[in-house]
């Protein structure tokens, strides 16, 4: 690995934990491709403690997303997320599409789409992917509960990728534990996040409604599962089944404050498209849950700036429709961490998140190709799913799929 940073690279502020961290260019070999990037940016941190193993730093001022615009082997630094899920009932598989986003992933309805301004609700964290939550709603059998005081509350919350788990402020918190029952010691402790296992009732859906009138409806097979953990190994699986654990926390986040933070379960049932050049990023409903054939479509580097932030049903390129890749990257990004250690930015300060679900990683071609800060930092990889699901209505077009990552 060549140790030698270039001027322009942005490189993170070191750890102060002691973490001894190497930070150098390598040959990214995508085998699946094929696909060789060369003097590819990465970090290897020296600390086996934090819960997230390998991380792709795709924020404002990523030396990933630069280094694959210089070399045109993405057409911009724009991207599309499918998060994936890491139900414990019926987890999937995600997908990232570097230099674009994937049409057959999300509702091509204009009327679900949101858009929304980057850095637009003023939350005292670094956070570029803001909105302003309108009400957040827990429905079960005693029928449907706003966790807001006031109906007239807006409250900004975070998308962040890298946690699972919603986090809600401490009131909103408290108004969850209160109807969902929560009890701290029954003769056994419990974590604020784990419950007796005849409480699963009183969890049922989460409905998510920001203020530009988005809504989103979380399933109860995404946000509750058995009591999941480390293991002695180091791998996250089902620790208890006598217990259920939900998604939904308060506290201190990877981002540094306690702000409510719309994690890996949200973005389960919404597709993610940023786009930092335009200064926007948008959400769409998840819609296939993957089992349809790609359709993607290009985002356009235009000067410095990017086209793709258009309708959700095509953008850049007049909406050009690629069915072959100039670039596939068909490997889980996590064969690529196993042959180069760990990308990007490490977050030392993220050691209570938890992994999720394994992504897929595609590049939307360059026009011409051959083929060939602050990081807000997005996961790629994680132990597989638990083999103990809680029974419950499958997703529509759920495959059942679990992830082969072990």
């Amino acid at each position: 690995m060549n140790s030698a940073l270039t001027s322009d690279s942005n490189v993170d502020s070191r750890p102060t934990d002691g973490t001894s961290v190497v930070q150098g260019y390598d040959s990214a070999n995508f085998t699946d491709g094929p696909a060789v990037i060369g003097d590819f940016p990465l970090e290897v941190w020296a600390n086996d403690i934090v819960a997230n193993r390998s991380a792709l730093a795709l924020g404002p001022k990523s030396s990933v997303l630069e280094r694959l615009v210089k070399i045109n082997s993405t057409p911009s630094s724009a991207f599309g997320i499918d998060y994936g899920s890491r139900s414990e009932a019926f987890p999937r598989d995600g997908q990232l599409v570097l230099g674009g986003h994937n049409v057959a992933r999300h509702s091509n309805d204009n009327r679900t789409k949101a858009q929304f301004p980057m850095w637009g609700f003023a939350a005292p964290v670094n956070c570029p992917l803001q909105v302003l939550l309108a009400d957040v709603m827990l429905t079960n059998d005693s029928g449907n509960h706003s966790l807001f005081e006031d109906p007239d509350w807006r409250v900004t919350a975070c998308v962040d990728s890298v946690q699972n788990a919603f986090t809600f402020t401490p009131a909103m918190f408290s108004k969850w534990q209160k109807l969902t029952d929560w009890i701290e010691f029954d003769g056994s402790n419990y974590t604020q996040q784990v419950y007796p296992l005849d409480h699963e009732r009183l969890m049922g859906t989460i409905t998510i409604k920001l203020a530009n009138g988005y809504t989103s409806v979380i399933p109860h097979y995404e946000l509750v599962t058995h009591e999941r953990g480390n293991d002695t190994l180091g791998k996250y699986t089902v620790t208890n089944t006598s217990r259920v654990m939900a998604a939904v926390n308060s506290g201190q986040t990877d981002l540094g404050n306690n702000v409510p933070v719309l994690g890996g379960v949200f973005l389960s049932q919404n597709y993610l498209f940023v786009d930092y050049a335009s200064n926007s990023f948008w959400l769409s409903p998840q819609v296939g849950n993957g089992t349809a054939p790609d359709d993607i479509r290009t985002s356009c580097k235009v000067g410095n700036e990017t086209s793709g932030a258009g309708d959700a049903g095509g953008s850049g390129d007049d909406g050009k429709r690629f069915s072959t890749l100039g670039l596939q990257i068909g490997l889980p990004v996590a064969f690529v961490v196993v042959a180069l250690g760990v990308f990007g930015y490490f977050l030392y300060r993220r050691g209570k998140v938890e992994t999720d679900g394994r992504k897929s990683v595609k590049v939307a071609p360059a026009p011409g190709s051959h083929g060939g800060g602050e990081n807000e930092v997005l996961p790629v990889a994680q132990e597989g799913p638990s083999e103990l699901p809680i029974p419950t209505i499958p997703p529509s077009g759920s495959n059942r799929r679990r992830s082969e990552l072990s």
